[in-house]
């Protein structure tokens, strides 16, 4: 019985942290479900998804709707979503199983926020990040309830790793899959468009590292990295219905939430964080701010 017990205790030593990364993701299970049908709302926007998802799974029509951005009548949202949560429709035909998929998914996040941390600084503030994620009011209310930004954070967090893990790694693998992660925030929501710029230079800049240390392929990456954003960036314009003229009156317009001097501002505040991360002066209370 002793050895069983040394045994046991040994274990959870060795992985206190994988130990308590699961208590996290259990505490932050109960947060999220605990008497979730009597607080879920979905007026607004959030109904009106809810009807053109039962539309695509009830008549099996594709929906090409893409609804104005409230904040700008320049913007079309993608119909990726929508399609999305047809789809989710199709097989949780309830708005309380399509919400209980979504809060599933939330829980990612803790997870992602341990494995950022970890790669980032070690896996003490690792696990400072998960339990700052199980217990954030913000990350719990929008776990509640799906709607298209309650979705952006997963999907970049998981691009954000993606991303860092291709310092440690030296693969150019990771940075095409943060990429795709990205594109698939730009789909969910346009209010993505806010951290392009910043996360357009620092992949750009990653990419060139990997690459100039390969110079025998460098065209070669090059040639593949060019015609895969150009790929991404043309199926984005068609999905929502993007014409040039309106990228630039949204920039231009003082009365949108993406006003140029909004979408520089973010753009700079957020590249100057995230670089004093990835080439040093590393700062924990700015590691919570920026995520």
């Amino acid at each position: 019985m002793k050895n069983v017990l040394k045994i046991i205790n040994k274990a959870m030593r060795q992985n206190k942290y994988e130990i308590a990364l699961i208590a996290l993701v259990i505490i932050a299970a109960f947060l999220r479900i605990y008497k979730q049908e009597e607080y879920i709302d979905f007026f607004g926007d959030v109904g009106r998804d809810m009807i053109i998802a039962k539309h695509v799974a009830e008549d099996m029509e594709w929906t090409e709707t893409r609804p104005y951005a409230a904040t700008t009548p320049y913007l079309n949202n993608s119909m990726f979503y929508f399609n999305f949560l047809g789809v989710l429709w199709f097989l949780f035909p309830s708005i309380l199983s399509i919400n209980m998929f979504h809060t599933i998914i939330s829980l990612s996040a803790i997870i992602l926020g341990y494995l950022i941390g970890k790669e980032l600084v070690d896996k003490n503030v690792g696990i400072v990040i998960a339990a700052y994620f199980t217990f954030s009011f913000y990350f719990i209310s929008i776990a509640r309830f799906i709607w298209q930004p309650n979705l952006i954070p997963y999907f970049f967090l998981a691009g954000l790793y993606f991303f860092i893990k291709s310092f440690y790694d030296q693969k150019l693998q990771y940075i095409y899959i943060s990429i795709l992660l990205f594109f698939i925030c730009l789909n969910i929501h346009y209010s993505t468009l806010l951290v392009i710029p910043a996360i357009s230079i620092w992949i750009l800049k990653r990419h060139s590292e990997i690459v100039n240390k390969n110079k025998e392929n460098r065209v070669v990456n090059w040639l593949i990295f060019s015609t895969y954003l150009y790929l991404l960036f043309i199926i984005w314009i068609k999905l929502v219905d993007l014409k040039i003229k309106s990228i630039i009156q949204i920039l231009l317009n003082s009365q949108s939430t993406l006003s140029l001097k909004e979408f520089i501002y973010h753009g700079i505040e957020t590249m100057v964080l995230f670089s004093k991360f990835l080439y040093g002066n590393h700062n924990y209370s700015l590691l919570l701010y920026l995520i």
